[in-house]
Parts: C-alpha cells; sequence; structure tokens
C-alpha cells in the first residue's frame, strides 16, 4: 500500500469516531454518517482501481470493527459498492464539493440498501428485522453522509495534490 491510500484510511478511521461523536450529539440514534461511503467514492475518483479496491476493503472492514456490524458484512457490501460506483464515475463527471457530495448521496443510498437488503435476507423471518428503522432513518444517513462528503472534500483534495506534486516529481528523476 502506498502512503495516499494509508492517509485517506487514517483520515477515514478519525472521521468515523468524530461522526459517531456528533450523531449521537445530535440525538439521532438511528442515523448515521457513512464514511465508509465517502471514501469508496473518494478511491472510485483518484485511485487506480487496484488501490481503489483495497481502499474500498478496507473502509468496510473498519466500519465492521468501529461500528459492530457483523464481520465481512460491511468489508462485502463496501466492495459491492464499489463496483456499482466504478460504473457511475465512468458516465459521470463529479467535479467540486458538491458534485462529490452529490455522488456520495446517490452511492450511500445504494451502499445502505444493498447492506439492509442482505441483513434482511439472512436474517429470514426468524431472525430480528432491524432493517425497518434504518431504512426510515435511511434519506436522513444519506444527507448526513453528503454534508459529511462536502466537509471532507478539500482534505482529499489537498491529499490529491500532495501526493500528485510527489508523482509527478518522481518521473522527472
Amino acid at each position: 500500500m502506498n502512503a495516499k491510500l494509508v492517509l485517506a484510511l487514517a483520515m477515514g478511521v478519525v472521521a468515523m469516531a468524530v461522526s459517531s461523536v456528533l450523531v449521537h450529539a445530535f440525538g439521532l440514534p438511528s442515523a448515521r454518517i457513512e464514511i465508509a461511503a465517502i471514501l469508496v467514492v473518494w478511491a472510485c475518483l483518484s485511485l487506480d482501481t487496484t488501490r481503489a479496491a483495497m481502499c474500498s476493503y478496507a473502509a468496510g472492514y473498519l466500519f465492521d470493527v468501529m461500528g459492530g456490524a457483523p464481520t465481512g458484512l460491511y468489508a462485502f457490501v463496501a466492495m459491492l459498492t464499489f463496483v456499482v460506483c466504478r460504473v457511475v464515475v465512468v458516465v459521470v463527471d463529479v467535479r467540486g464539493p458538491i458534485g462529490f457530495a452529490a455522488l456520495c448521496l446517490f452511492i450511500d443510498a445504494v451502499h445502505q440498501l444493498i447492506a439492509h437488503g442482505l441483513i434482511a435476507f439472512f436474517a429470514g423471518r426468524t431472525g430480528p428485522q432491524p432493517a425497518h428503522a434504518a431504512l426510515v432513518a435511511l434519506p436522513a444517513t444519506a444527507l448526513f453522509t453528503a454534508l459529511a462528503a462536502a466537509a471532507l472534500h478539500p482534505l482529499f483534495q489537498r491529499l490529491d495534490r500532495a501526493f500528485d506534486r510527489e508523482e509527478s516529481s518522481a518521473l522527472l528523476r
């Protein structure tokens, strides 16, 4: 892994911790900020396919670890979301924080629908059905994710510029 990917994941860990505190501070227990979805979108826009897939898997795994979800669920969901995002990025040109936030809103909705669909599928009729409460919170979660994406966009841009300069200077040597 390169330093750009490691720094992005470190930013994601810090953002996940901050977002969990903010959501509880606002008194919204069922809504959350999907930092993993934001990392997947950034990876699809900024990294090559292999590194973007690694970043997506790592973001999903970190969300599994920090969120208390069933192990492997969000890592798998992040990889499926990565595939969807790669297809969308080919069709849509994203520039600026508003476009980035709009794409994150859409991808987060897809991310949540995949996750809750898998939970409902594997829980069956005998298991608990937490998907209803989460689906009610889907618009709020997608909106909070879009706001967080707009706030994180300058940091991701700065990270991209720093490593683009480093890569271009390495090519001149």
